[in-house]
C-alpha cells in the first residue's frame, strides 16, 4: 500500500498486476496498517515479508505458539527483525453494510477519521453517526420538517480539531516511549513531546473494549500494563489485549465508594508509585503490592505545591526529570527532585505546534 498520487495520505493499493492500464483500485483497511504491541507498534505491515526464508503475503501465527497473528513491518523479518501483532477486531456487516448504504445514497468517501464513510475501515463496538455523515446526507436531501412531539434528536459526535480554539484533553500519558493525547473517542501521539503529534485516530482502533470518554490513563511500566479510567471503572491492556476480568470498579484499587470518577493519574519513577488524583485529593498506589499506600488520601494542596485541584491530566516524560500537570489550556512542570514548578506554559504552543 502506498500513499503516493494523493493529497490526503490514505494508503491505497492497485486491484489488479496493472494500475496503469486498468485504473482499478480500492483504500488499505486500518487493521492491515497500524500493527499493535511488537517492537514496531504503529508501523504497517508489509507484504509480501520473509520470515525464516519463507514468503508472508498476509499476517501469520508462524512462530507462535500462542496462536496470536503479526506481521513484518519490513519486507524480510529475518534480516531486521521488526515486527507486530495484526489487530483482530475483524469486520462488522453492519458497518460494511452501512457505509456502502451512505455510497448508495449518494454520499462520497469524508475526510473525518470519525465519520461512518470515512474511506478506511475502523471496527467501533459503540457506534454512533457522526455529525458529519448527517451534515453530508442533509446537504444532498435536506433536513428533517417534522419536528413531532418527542425528545430533539442530540448530535452526532464532532472529530475534535487538534489546534481547536476549545479542546481541552480528557488524558496525556507516556505509553512505551511515546505520549499520547486523548479527546473524546479519539487520540493524539508522538515520539517527540516538541513535535505536532499525528492524528486523530479513533481508540477503538486499538482498544476496542474501552468507552468513548477516557478520563485517565497511565503506564505501569513495571509490567508494561496501560491502565485506563473511564467513569467508575479501569481497563488493564498489555498492548491491545484487555486483561482478563476487567473492566473492574475503582474500589478494587483500594478507593474508597464515594469516589465515582478519576481525574488524573501517572506512574513517578521517583518512587514507582501511582499517584490517583480526584478532585482536590490524591492516593498513593503501590503497584508491587497492588494496593494503596496507607495514610492517604492527602490533599493536593498540601502536598504538591501549586498543582490545581480537578485536573485534566498528570504525565511524567521519562528520563527528563520532570512531571506535567494539565488544567483546560495549560500546564505546570514540575521539576522532580525540588517538586518546584519551574514553568506555567500553553499546551498548544508547547505541546502541540499550534
Amino acid at each position: 500500500c502506498t500513499t503516493e498520487g494523493r493529497q490526503d495520505g490514505y494508503r491505497w493499493c492497485g486491484t489488479t498486476e496493472d494500475y496503469d492500464r486498468d485504473k482499478k483500485f480500492g483504500f488499505c483497511p486500518e487493521t492491515a496498517m497500524s500493527t499493535v504491541g511488537g517492537n514496531s507498534e504503529g508501523q504497517p505491515c508489509v507484504f509480501p515479508f520473509i520470515f525464516l526464508g519463507n514468503k508472508y503475503d498476509s499476517c501469520t501465527t508462524s512462530g507462535r505458539q500462542d496462536g496470536k497473528m503479526w506481521c513484518s513491518t519490513s519486507s524480510n523479518y529475518d534480516e531486521d527483525r521488526k515486527w507486530g501483532f495484526c489487530p483482530d477486531q475483524g469486520y462488522s456487516l453492519f458497518l460494511v453494510a452501512a457505509h456502502e448504504f451512505g455510497h448508495a445514497m449518494g454520499l462520497e468517501h469524508s475526510e473525518d477519521p470519525g465519520a461512518l464513510m470515512a474511506p478506511i475501515y475502523t471496527y467501533t463496538k459503540h457506534f454512533r453517526l457522526s455529525q458529519d455523515d448527517v451534515q453530508g446526507i442533509q446537504e444532498l436531501y435536506g433536513g428533517s420538517t417534522d419536528v413531532g412531539p418527542g425528545p430533539v434528536p442530540t448530535l452526532g459526535p464532532v472529530t475534535p480539531e487538534l489546534c481547536g480554539q476549545d479542546l481541552v484533553f480528557d488524558a496525556v500519558a507516556q505509553m512505551r516511549g511515546e505520549i499520547f493525547f486523548f479527546k473524546d473517542r479519539f487520540f493524539w501521539r508522538t515520539a517527540n513531546e516538541r513535535s505536532r503529534p499525528t492524528g486523530p485516530l479513533l481508540i477503538a482502533v486499538f482498544w476496542t473494549d474501552l468507552p468513548e470518554k477516557i478520563d485517565a490513563v497511565y503506564e505501569a511500566p513495571q509490567e508494561e500494563k496501560s491502565v485506563f479510567f473511564s467513569g467508575n471503572e479501569y481497563w488493564v491492556y498489555t498492548a491491545s489485549t484487555l486483561e482478563r476480568g476487567y473492566p473492574k470498579r475503582l474500589s478494587s484499587l483500594g478507593l474508597p465508594p464515594d469516589v465515582q470518577r478519576v481525574n488524573a493519574a501517572f506512574n513517578w519513577s521517583k518512587n514507582k508509585k501511582t499517584y490517583i488524583f480526584a478532585g482536590d485529593k490524591f492516593w498513593r498506589y503501590n503497584e508491587v503490592k497492588k494496593k494503596m499506600d496507607p495514610g492517604f488520601p492527602k490533599l493536593i494542596a498540601d502536598a504538591w505545591n501549586g498543582v490545581p485541584d480537578n485536573l485534566d491530566a498528570a504525565l511524567e516524560v521519562s528520563g527528563s526529570g520532570h512531571s506535567y500537570f494539565f488544567k483546560d489550556w495549560y500546564y505546570l512542570k514540575l521539576e522532580d527532585q525540588s517538586l518546584k514548578i519551574v514553568k506555567v506554559g500553553n499546551v498548544k504552543s508547547d505541546w502541540l505546534g499550534c
